[in-house]
């Protein structure tokens, strides 16, 4: 007591460091009042670990901090939180179909391939976002055919062949060729195409060696949802002998009725099915009568999505009948110098076993006449604008070179409805141990289990439950570590001494960190019982300074709020523990991702469905 009470240096400092007031003590104080002072600085020690893991300490210059984290909360009972945990099914299956415009891959776009020799300089500013997607699709505005030089003026457009792997490459899956530029070097043309995109493995529709291939739907599976793919050229942009005969290639016409024999058929076989139409006046920014009559007829028939292609320019969204119609997305790939033709809007659809969740819109202009890029976000407003369309923000993060800080902007997109939360089953197999042999990593029903051949490494202990895990290197040692975001009982130090008995034993959520030692899996850091649980979680370089952080949403431990996280977090290991570098304003956050947009990472996350976007439908 004497080395704490002398000159009051070490209680005046304690109290000040936990409670930022300065204490003035001299010897003459009354014992009561030091009895008292000493009390809350154990106090403040004794809550000192629960605040380490959520402490701002600026390692990241520049970086201006907003609001406090949440006040800190000790669990759940653990009998209400397993009970609803037990009761949830599977997290929902999800598929992301990114739709752009025309691609046209020849005239001035293949001079300028040609001359930096580099068949892939087109799709470089957009390559490591659309190779993300599951399902990626386009209009494919030219033949891909052997012929001559294509001047420039022409309207008679053909790509090299070899263009057909650089589009796979890029992310392509599905490609509609109903569109008035396919024929410019006759049937030949058209069979070449399909030969090309087929040995490529891109999937095509809307034209066929025959009209009953022109007209059939392309069907794609991914993770067991079932697309099927339908393509229509508009008879008034082009000529009688474009349309796909029985023995003449060609595409498939846009003619209501067929379409929706089609798309009733297509349903028997599908979960979902797209519509693509090649329609419309071009450089008109609203949809003529013909583009809705067909959108329309499409959506009556059946179809969960009609996307449109011709017009050059971005046109207005629609919704009709608790669908949506894409009617242009502008081009994607062109040499075109109109007002408007070189903006454009990637749609990313997101799908789960109910149809599409969410829409989220991306605008990319087109420079040097011939490679699209993403725009700034102060430029999104004059190519966002012309969907005409409600939409909500969604919170996306980057690294600001300049400020040396992550800066938030707000993207845009269509919340059709929130999927319920659930239980996360996932598989991964990595060779973190580097024996050159990969472990499994298998979560589910909130238990983890490592195997390496038929041999299990490691499996959670029966009393946690896991709700996540990421086998990323987030210590930056250049071996790999198992991440994970657990559920534990809590412990003795982890309750407040005047916390009620009868709320005890409680859960609280801890984030830890396994890597391997000497071929077993060992802890390597465990947090304290964090203030908010890990909503969601994963590990990236956000700030391409070659070191990995580990990126969060955490949020409440009441249940009204638990699966809505109301902070972003950036933590990094320092050597010893992870470290808060940078945390968001308070808001509502989930289904954490990273999109490399033109080579600079970024922190996307998901608002919640506003009440009321999704209509009857009838």
């Amino acid at each position: 007591m004497r080395a704490l009470y002398k000159n009051g240096t070490i209680i005046e400092e304690g109290l000040t460091a936990f409670y930022c007031f300065p204490i003035t003590l001299d010897r003459r104080m009354n014992p009561w009042s030091f009895k008292i002072a000493a009390c809350l600085f154990f106090f403040g020690a004794w809550l000192f670990p629960y605040s380490c893991f959520g402490t701002s300490t600026g390692t990241f210059p520049g970086t201006v901090f907003g609001e406090k984290p949440p006040s800190l909360v000790y669990g759940l009972p653990v009998g209400e939180f397993l009970s609803a945990k037990r009761a949830r099914p599977e997290t929902e299956t999800k598929v992301s179909l990114i739709a752009v415009g025309d691609i046209m891959l020849s005239r001035y776009v293949a001079r300028k391939i040609a001359a930096v020799q580099d068949a892939h300089y087109v799709f470089h500013k957009v390559r490591d976002y659309l190779s993300r997607g599951d399902v990626v699709f386009g209009n494919l505005e030219c033949p891909i055919a052997a012929g001559r030089k294509i001047g420039s003026g022409e309207m008679v457009f053909r790509a090299e062949p070899g263009m057909e792997a650089v589009l796979k490459q890029t992310g392509f899956t599905v490609l509609s060729l109903a569109n008035n530029h396919l024929p410019d070097f006759g049937e030949r043309g058209v069979t070449e195409t399909l030969d090309y995109l087929e040995s490529a493995g891109i999937r095509t529709t809307g034209a066929g060696r025959n009209d009953l291939e022109a007209y059939s739907a392309s069907l794609l599976e991914v993770k067991g949802i079932r697309f099927a793919f339908l393509a229509y050229n508009d008879h008034d942009v082009v000529p009688s002998r474009y349309e796909a005969g029985p023995e003449r290639s060609g595409t498939a016409f846009m003619d209501i009725f067929r379409m929706t024999a089609a798309v009733r058929e297509a349903r028997h076989v599908a979960d979902f099915v797209v519509v693509s139409m090649h329609s419309g006046h071009e450089y008109t920014k609203q949809a003529n009568s013909s583009q809705s009559a067909f959108a329309h007829a499409a959506i009556d028939a059946g179809a969960e999505l009609v996307i449109g292609h011709h017009p050059h320019v971005v046109q207005p969204v629609e919704q009709y009948r608790g669908k949506y119609i894409l009617y242009s997305l502008g081009n994607f790939v062109f040499d075109q110098a109109h007002s408007g033709t070189r903006d454009a809007i990637i749609a990313t659809c997101i799908f789960d076993r109910e149809g599409i969740s969410r829409i989220e819109f991306f605008p990319v202009n087109i420079e040097e006449y011939c490679r699209p890029r993403f725009v700034e976000p102060v430029q999104f407003p004059h190519i966002i604008d012309r969907l005409c369309f409600p939409l909500s923000d969604r919170s996306v993060f980057a690294w600001s070179e300049k400020k040396m800080t992550l800066e938030q902007a707000d993207w845009d997109a269509i919340y059709i409805r929130d999927s319920s939360p659930g239980n996360l089953s996932k598989k991964v197999s990595a060779d973190v141990n580097h024996d050159g042999n990969p472990e499994g990593y298998t979560l589910n029903n909130g238990r983890l289990s490592v195997v390496q051949g038929q041999h299990r490494i490691w499996e959670s202990p029966p009393d946690w439950w896991i709700d996540n895990f990421v086998v990323e290197d987030s210590t930056n040692d250049g071996a790999g570590d198992l991440n994970l975001s657990v559920w534990v009982m809590a412990l003795t130090n982890d309750v407040p001494i005047l916390w009620p008995p009868q709320a005890i034993p409680r859960l609280v959520n801890r984030f830890i960190a396994y890597t391997f030692r000497q071929g077993n899996l060992e802890p390597l850091w465990t947090s304290p019982a964090l203030p908010g649980p890990i909503h969601d979680f994963t590990v990236a370089d956000i700030n391409n300074d070659s070191r990995n952080e580990l990126i969060l949403i955490e949020g409440s431990y009441h249940a009204d709020t638990y699966f809505t996280g109301t902070f972003v977090t950036l933590r990094q290991w320092n050597g010893r523990e992870f470290i808060t570098t940078w945390h968001s304003r308070k808001g509502e956050y989930r289904n954490l991702e990273i999109l490399c947009i033109d080579g600079v990472p970024h922190i996307a996350t998901v608002g919640p469905a506003p009440a009321g976007t999704l209509e009857s439908g009838e």
